[in-house]
């Protein structure tokens, strides 16, 4: 309680945050009220690597408490990703997530990418990337790589093939694969 006390006057302070995560049961009980109080945090203008480990081993126990890719989330995870500490079943939930976004972000894209580079021959992955790609209009050739990979493998995305001839660099040659 006095903690709490100290906490209520300073409450941009991460490092009582922290303090109560441990020492207040009511807290460790509530997951949820757990992710909401370091994601408060974050918002408040917090970047402190206290936040992100235990956002992250939030996340790690439980991957649906990644309820959105916020910049929290992101964040969350890109830190996850600088430190190599990234599950299979975190990637299932930002897959799952990624399908819901409906803006284009760089951070979420270079987090999509990284998962991929890391976990490699993941169609769901590759798909949630190219038709987040689609769905924001990115045609550039820097994302040839993940359009061409996804041709290969045939997978069934709307308008992925023309994505795949947009982004084609200009000094390619060849037959282009059929569609």
């Amino acid at each position: 309680e006095e903690v709490w006390k100290i906490y209520n006057k300073n409450k941009n302070s991460d490092r009582l945050l922290w303090i109560l995560l441990y020492l207040d049961e009511s807290i460790r009980r509530s997951p949820e009220r757990e992710r909401d109080m370091l994601e408060r945090q974050f918002e408040k203008g917090s970047s402190s690597p206290l936040i992100y480990i235990e956002a992250y081993n939030l996340f790690a126990k439980d991957p649906t408490l990644i309820i959105s890719l916020s910049d929290f989330g992101v964040h969350v995870l890109e830190f996850a990703v600088k430190h190599s500490v990234f599950s299979r079943d975190i990637e299932n939930q930002l897959v799952i997530l990624s399908s819901r976004v409906k803006y284009y972000s760089e951070n979420l894209f270079r987090l999509l990418a990284a998962f991929y580079s890391q976990f490699g021959d993941d169609d769901d992955l590759l798909g949630s990337i190219c038709s987040y790609l689609i769905r924001n209009e990115r045609s550039d050739r820097r994302y040839f790589e993940y359009f061409s990979r996804a041709v290969d493998k045939e997978l069934k995305i709307t308008n992925l093939y023309e994505y795949y001839v947009y982004a084609i660099p200009a000094e390619m040659t060849g037959i282009l694969p059929h569609s």
